[in-house]
C-alpha cells in the first residue's frame, strides 16, 4: 500500500521510491513521525526506540512495522493499506469512521456476547450501527453505545470532538 509502503521503505533506509524517484525530505519527515506515533500506540516497537528517535534506518524495524501492518492494526486499515495512493487518500476519513464503528461494534459485540444481553447489533451501514433493542433497555443501552462510541473515536482521534447521535424507531431510515 502506498503511504505505509513509503514509511517502511525510509525507515529501511531507501532513498528512492520503486519508480525511481528520491523520497522528499517531507515524506521522511512525515513517515519519522507516523514511526513516533506507533511506538507510542504499540509497545512491540520499544525495541527499536533509539532507531526511530534517532531516525536511523534499520530492516528488522522495517519487518516490525510489517508485522503491525499484518496483526495488530484493525482489518480496515489493513485493507485500506493495500489500495494505492488516490484510493489511500480519498478513503481516509471514510477508512477513519469505519474503523472507528467497526471497533465500538467488536467492542459492543463482546459485552453483549458476554453478559447474555437480548441488545444485538443488526447492520453497520456507513457511518451508522443498526441495533435491535428491547424497549425496557433502552435508556440503559443508549449511554453503553454513546459510551463505547465516543472511547472507540478518542483511540484514534484523541481529544477531537465526535459527536454521538442515537435515534430510536421501529424501522431503520435515513
Amino acid at each position: 500500500g502506498a503511504a505505509f509502503q513509503v514509511m517502511r521503505s525510509i525507515t529501511m533506509g531507501r532513498s528512492h521510491t520503486k519508480a525511481g524517484r528520491e523520497f522528499s525530505e517531507a515524506e521522511k519527515d512525515w513517515a519519522w513521525g507516523n514511526v513516533l506515533e506507533l511506538l507510542k500506540k504499540f509497545p512491540k516497537l520499544n525495541a527499536y526506540q533509539s532507531n526511530i528517535l534517532g531516525r536511523i534506518p534499520d530492516e528488522d524495524l522495517a519487518d516490525a512495522l510489517r508485522s503491525l501492518l499484518i496483526n495488530d492494526l484493525p482489518l480496515c486499515s489493513r485493507r485500506r493499506a493495500y489500495c494505492d495512493k488516490n484510493n489511500f487518500l480519498n478513503t481516509f476519513f471514510q477508512g477513519l469512521a469505519a474503523d472507528i464503528i467497526y471497533e465500538a461494534a467488536f467492542d459492543l459485540s463482546k459485552k453483549y456476547l458476554t453478559t447474555g444481553s437480548k441488545t444485538r447489533i443488526v447492520n453497520a451501514i456507513h457511518d451508522e450501527l443498526v441495533f435491535e433493542i428491547p424497549e425496557d433497555d433502552l435508556e440503559n443501552e443508549q449511554s453503553k453505545i454513546e459510551a463505547s462510541m465516543t472511547a472507540s473515536a478518542r483511540r484514534y482521534c484523541g481529544d477531537v470532538p465526535m459527536d454521538v447521535e442515537f435515534t430510536v424507531n421501529d424501522y431503520w431510515a435515513k
